[in-house]
């Protein structure tokens, strides 16, 4: 449908599609969350932790533009090299130390190890390299993201990030990786639109949207060990949304209970648009909170569910500055469009 507006549509896969900026750090990181630190017989994440900061030093230069094997070869030679310090810095103890060494010993000598050892890092460092396994290439984030906000462009894209595995990784389905990936990403759309608008003036005016936001955006997140990172995900994208209008930067957070939302985001938004289905517990009080008990409550309790009815009918209450009819803090009520052919000429593009 964007399409036939006359949107360019470009979707891409992290896995396959998209070029993390050169990040030693977000190199490690992700390592952490892979086999790759088990494989040497680290298994506490603490200690993991600590090698995972060594190998960051270690990381050879340019090491985004070269083979994966090559660069494990020598962060592997450099940790066991005689003359470093490194894994003195990660073990005080003489027996754990030489266990690890051992490890990397034997992975360096033995081809079967050394292949399991660089099926986790080769999959991370693809991540960050020019082509994808199935070599493709790879297309730089800071360059989709110039695209989506610059605001002298007429033809700006509308891009849908896919965060599914498709290299085989399954650690990439795990949802702390999936947080930090998205982390990283909000991270330099928020630095790229300061910058764009310190240096020139230029709003990005850019809208992002995140669908199921519950799963990134949550309210209380699990107590599970993935958790930690979507808790950070949540805390800054809260962040985000105070900090970003100035920019033109704005964020949409799609979810099917208030409640499931992070309070610090909730109470950020301008705009906020109700679907049939909160009438009941807490979501209930939250819009009894957000419009009072009057008329409005009523005439939202009212509301048909879509699924009720053989002409589907889905409406909406929207509260906040969407309507120059609405002089007081009353919310606006409409129906959107079901047919989709008039829904389409009704949004025409002149000259298309």
């Amino acid at each position: 449908m964007a399409t036939q507006y006359g949107r360019k549509v470009v979707n891409l896969s992290i896995s396959e599609q998209i070029r993390l900026p050169a990040d030693g750090g977000l190199l490690t990181e992700l390592l952490q969350r892979t086999k790759f630190f088990t494989s040497l017989t680290v298994k506490v994440s603490n200690i993991a932790e600590l090698l995972a900061d060594e190998i960051q030093l270690l990381l050879p230069k340019g090491w985004y533009n070269q083979d994966a094997a090559e660069v494990l070869r020598t962060v592997l030679n450099a940790l066991v090299d005689p003359n470093s310090s490194a894994l003195k810095r990660v073990y005080s103890t003489p027996a754990n130390r030489k266990r690890v060494e051992d490890a990397i010993r034997s992975a360096l000598d033995n081809g079967t190890e050394f292949t399991r050892t660089l099926t986790a890092f080769a999959a991370i460092h693809n991540l960050f390299a020019p082509n994808a396994p199935s070599g493709k290439e790879r297309h730089p984030l800071h360059t989709i993201i110039d695209a989506v906000i610059d605001s002298t462009s007429n033809d700006k894209p509308y891009v849908v990030i896919n965060l599914s595995d498709t290299t085989g990784l399954p650690e990439l389905a795990r949802r702390d990786m999936k947080a930090r990936l998205i982390r990283k990403i909000s991270s330099e759309l928020n630095r790229l639109a300061e910058l764009r608008w310190k240096e020139r003036g230029n709003l990005a005016n850019c809208a992002v949207i995140f669908d199921e936001a519950h799963r990134y955006a949550p309210a209380d997140p699990d107590p599970d060990p993935e958790s930690d990172e979507v808790a950070t995900l949540a805390s800054k994208l809260s962040d985000y949304v105070r900090e970003t209008r100035k920019t033109g930067l704005g964020w949409t957070f799609i979810t099917q209970e208030i409640r499931s939302l992070h309070p610090g985001i909730y109470a950020q938004l301008g705009i906020r648009c109700f679907g049939y289905g909160l009438i009941s517990g807490t979501d209930l009080n939250k819009l009894k909170d957000e419009i009072g008990a009057g008329a409005a409550m009523e005439l939202y309790k009212s509301f048909t569910n879509p699924q009720a009815t053989s002409k589907k009918r889905y409406p909406f209450m929207i509260s906040g500055p969407v309507s120059p009819l609405s002089f007081t803090a009353a919310p606006v009520f409409l129906d959107v469009y079901t047919d989709e052919e008039e829904f389409r000429q009704m949004n025409q593009i002149p000259g298309r």
